[in-house]
């Protein structure tokens, strides 16, 4: 996705532009400023993670400025894998919600029975043992 930071304040460029893919920088340009840095720093970052070169260029000043080329386009790298991350829960949550509509009904158990025991095997609230009707005719026959 193509992203442009249009009249930068406090920075030499006009403009500066980059895209984003899989989160991986490509195809930055700046339109003014410092011409040879600037195309450097194009070079540099090119086909790497953004979060990275987020984190290394961050606080970056040039002069009395406070901020800086740098700086500022780990500004902007930051805030656009914000969106896309925002994007991507959304279109993931929607997706969920989509999966679970299309989900075939769940089939409802009789949940009052145990399962892996007989009903002689059940205990009493104190641990013991309680033996069922049916074990009970079954002494009763023997």
């Amino acid at each position: 996705m193509l992203y442009t930071i249009d009249k930068p304040k406090k920075i030499c460029p006009k403009s500066f532009s980059f895209e984003l893919e899989d989160g991986l920088i490509r195809n930055l340009k700046f339109v003014g400023g410092c011409e040879g840095n600037l195309k450097g720093l194009a070079r540099l970052t090119e086909e790497k993670p953004a979060a990275e070169i987020a984190e290394l260029l961050a606080g970056v000043s040039c002069g009395s400025k406070g901020t800086s080329c740098p700086n500022e386009l780990s500004l902007a790298l930051k805030k656009a894998l914000s969106q896309q991350k925002k994007k991507t829960d959304k279109s993931s949550a929607k997706s969920s919600v989509m999966n679970r509509k299309n989900a075939p009904p769940e089939k409802k158990t009789a949940s009052s029975k145990p399962t892996g025991r007989s009903r002689a095997e059940l205990k009493t609230p104190n641990g013991a043992s309680r033996p069922s009707a049916a074990s009970k005719k079954k002494k009763a026959a023997e």
